[in-house]
């Protein structure tokens, strides 16, 4: 199995381990707790939570593949030929006789050889693979994160437990969880169907003043005047 986690924010890095210890892939929903009638639609009372991923995931110092930084080299390796004792038995002799033959035939096999990876200069993997899960938490990126099961998308970082026992490797606890995506858009406002706020219109200035009794009789004077102005008028 491995595990490769892939950030959303442009980086170059890509996060490997060398070994994948266990995966934990979550999918839950929650179910409306009131009766559903009969016949609706099931789908539009289930809302299904955004997915989950556990991790046990383990470094080494010493790692299988080159990363970028290592050569490989081939390495003759000295083997020496193993001769059983003769046994003085009828069965023996005969084995010994034909593995003579069979040698003979064959020949020489050759030196052993061996393809090696060496790094020309040391290095901590851990560290550096620490360091970058950490800028992933703090920075709450997005990441895609390839398992042997399925591929996930817009996968953050929730939590990182790094229990280490010994200097060469170390074991990583992962805990991501799923960020769900929207499209936003600016459309323009509808017209509305009449107008609305508009300005008030100045209607001059207003007296505040309390009416008094002078302007009382004032005011009965001009419509007693009226009355009798109409009265004249009317036939």
């Amino acid at each position: 199995m491995a595990v490769y986690i892939l950030p959303d924010s442009g980086q170059s890095l890509i996060v490997t381990f060398d070994l994948v210890v266990s995966e934990g892939h979550e999918s839950t929903s929650e179910v409306t707790e009131h009766p559903v009638e009969r016949g609706s639609n099931i789908a539009d009372h289930v809302r299904q939570n955004p997915q989950g991923l556990t991790l046990e995931l383990y470094v080494t110092n010493t790692p299988i593949e080159d990363l970028g930084r290592g050569a490989i080299s081939i390495l003759q390796i000295d083997v020496p030929t193993y001769t059983p004792p003769l046994a003085p038995t009828p069965g023996a002799l005969f084995s010994a006789a034909e593995n003579g033959i069979n040698q003979a035939i064959r020949g020489n096999p050759g030196p052993v050889k061996a393809q090696v990876l060496g790094f020309p200069s040391p290095f901590d993997r851990v560290k550096e693979v620490h360091d970058a899960l950490l800028d992933l938490w703090k920075n709450g990126i997005t990441s895609s994160v390839v398992t042997s099961v399925m591929t996930y998308d817009t996968m953050v970082l929730t939590r990182i437990n790094m229990p280490r026992t010994e200097p060469g490797g170390a074991t990583f606890n992962l805990d991501l969880k799923q960020i769900r995506t929207v499209t936003t858009a600016s459309v323009a406002a509808p017209k509305p169907a009449e107008k609305r706020g508009a300005p008030s219109q100045s209607k001059g200035s207003q007296s505040t003043r309390p009416v008094g009794s002078q302007d009382a009789a004032k005011a009965s004077s001009l419509a007693t005047k009226a009355l009798e102005a109409l009265g004249q008028l009317l036939p």
